[in-house]
């Protein structure tokens, strides 16, 4: 089984889609609970909620952190991905294509997951 808490592009859900068929594994998308916009599936609440926890992490393997200098081109090229495509577009695309998906609070400290079919 593989989760992956990230939102990745859709080349790369094309290729986790290929490996789950061909080895039978199962994928599991994890995404932040957020309600989006009209054409964005991330608010903007979201984004700056990403954008304070980038700028107070330390150490992070990919560079991405408070003393990279493209921290914030890096996450603004993230929040674009899904430009054009609202969170009811972007969740129901996951489920087609992995059968369920996971929203994750972003504020919430008992972190507690909620599982959609």
């Amino acid at each position: 089984m593989l989760a992956d808490k990230n939102a990745p592009n859709e080349k790369a859900w094309r290729q986790i889609e290929k490996m789950c068929l061909s080895t039978n594994a199962s994928a599991i998308p994890v995404v932040p609970d957020s309600e989006g916009t009209e054409i964005n599936p991330f608010s903007v609440d979201a984004l700056a909620i990403f954008i304070f926890r980038v700028l107070h992490r330390a150490n992070h393997p990919g560079n991405l952190d408070k003393s990279s200098p493209n921290a914030g081109c890096v996450l603004l090229m993230f929040y674009h991905l899904y430009e054009g495509k609202n969170r009811q577009e972007f969740e129901s695309e996951l489920i087609e294509r992995f059968g369920s998906l996971v929203r994750m609070p972003l504020l919430k400290p008992e972190r507690f997951c909620e599982v959609y079919y």
